[in-house]
């Protein structure tokens, strides 16, 4: 009888041994992760003369990814830099 009790008590302390280890080691890989905000794009800094043309080349854009082609050339092609080369912006 006493050979009995021992045997499930040295089985019930394994088991909690066992679980005791499970628990130290995953428990801690299981903390959520702290949430990421999302960072705001940074406008770019551009000059006076091309800050009024930003609303037309984006509305450009806008249109080109919406699959509009046609209003897509027809708004980007309104847009004008002037006297200007275009290798002055890069």
């Amino acid at each position: 009888m006493k050979r009995r009790s021992r045997r499930r008590s040295v089985r019930v302390l394994l088991l909690l041994a066992v679980a005791l280890a499970v628990a130290v080691i995953f428990l801690p890989l299981r903390r959520e992760q702290p949430e990421l905000q999302p960072v705001a794009a940074h406008k770019p800094e551009a000059p006076p003369d091309l800050e009024k043309l930003r609303e037309r080349f984006t509305a450009g854009v806008d249109a080109l990814q919406r699959g509009d082609g046609v209003a897509a050339v027809r708004i980007l092609s309104s847009v004008d830099f002037g006297s200007r080369a275009v290798e002055q912006y890069r």
